[in-house]
This record gives structure tokens, sequence and C-alpha cells, in this order.
């Protein structure tokens, strides 16, 4: 299974919905209560296809022939590449057991590193976090209580987010467990770029 789009004139949607293809000639008029499923369930709503980028502005220029051959492809099989990371109804998603060893093991590293320091005071562990959301919070969790109480250890997540930048966590649980939450409301690239500038200006 790839993320790229099937070919055919059908492309398959959750629940065995499917997307008339543009050209369908037995594509069903807008509006027509007695269309078959052209409308997908995405998140508890529901969506038309073709409504969904109606107010979007015209392009500026066409692009599109840079994407041609600009896909990720597998380096074994050479295949379209796949993100690393696990998406809903993925069944064929493969984990990869090493980077979750090299993720626990850095956090074991901090921890030692942390209890090493003796009288020297706590390490100062600071988080950026960039982009998580609501939806599925296993990183805004993990980025809260992934040194939350730990020796020694005092935690800065830095959150940015446009839409929900502040604490899901009982703020006073946070404290006594030493870890701030710093909020950032502003879109990713914009506040890693301003963060950049910023340490650099403090060179």
């Amino acid at each position: 299974a790839t993320m790229l789009a099937l070919d055919g004139p059908r492309a398959p949607l959750r629940d065995g919905a499917t997307k008339p293809a543009a050209d369908d000639p037995d594509a069903p008029a807008d509006g027509d209560p007695d269309a078959p499923a052209r409308i997908g369930a995405t998140g508890g709503e529901t969506r038309n296809y073709d409504a969904m980028l109606k107010h979007m502005p015209p392009a500026t220029s066409d692009r599109s022939f840079e994407f041609e051959k600009n896909w990720p492809k597998c380096p074994f099989c050479g295949g379209p590449g796949r993100p690393a990371i696990l998406m809903f109804d993925d069944g064929a998603w493969v984990d990869s057991s090493k980077q979750d060893r090299r993720y626990r093991e850095w956090v074991l590293a901090v921890r030692w590193l942390a209890t090493e320091r003796g009288d020297a005071g706590p390490l100062k562990v600071v988080i950026v976090e960039v982009g998580a959301g609501g939806n599925v919070t296993t990183v805004r969790c993990e980025s809260e209580h992934v040194f939350k109480g730990a020796d020694n250890v005092e935690t800065t997540l830095v959150r940015i987010n446009p839409e929900l930048p502040l604490n899901d966590g009982d703020p006073a649980a946070l404290d006594k467990g030493r870890v701030r939450v710093l909020p950032v409301m502003s879109r990713g690239l914009a506040a890693v770029e301003k963060i950049d500038a910023a340490l650099r200006a403090r060179r």
C-alpha cells in the first residue's frame, strides 16, 4: 500500500464508500438526495468531495510539473515511499523497533545525566513540540509526561500550535513534576524561524 492515489475511475474511501471520478457519466448531480455514497465520513463529519475546495482561490502558477519526479521512493524496491508515521486504517504499516529503541535510550540517557550532576542543580531540558493537535494527543501527552517528576530534571515544553498551545494536563500536577509549558500560538515554520533568528542573534 502507498499514500498515492489509486489508479482507476474510483478510489476507495472508508466504510466501503466510493467517490465518482470527475469524468464519470453516471455521477449524480450535486444536491441529489438519492445520490450514491459520494460523501465520506471523516472525524465524525461528512464532506462533499465536489464542494470541499470550491472556496479556494485560483492557483497563481502551475507548478504541478515539478512534482512529476519529486516523489519519495523506497530505497529497496523503488516503489512509492511511505510517511514514517502510523496512519488510520493503515494495515500495511511496519513499525521500526530501532527507532523506538533510540528514543528510549535517549530518555534513559537524559535521566542518567541528570542524576550524575550531583549538587550542580537540576538538568534543564527543553522540548520543542511543533503542530501536535488535539485529535490524537499521543505526542502532546508524551511531551508533558516524559520527564515529569524525573529526578533532578526541570522540563520546559515549548508548545507551538496556532489553535491549542496550552497545556493539557493539570497545571498543579505539571508544576509539581517540574514541567513548565510555554505556549506559542503560531504556525510551526514561522515560530521555528523566529526561534532560530533569536538564537543566532545571541551568539
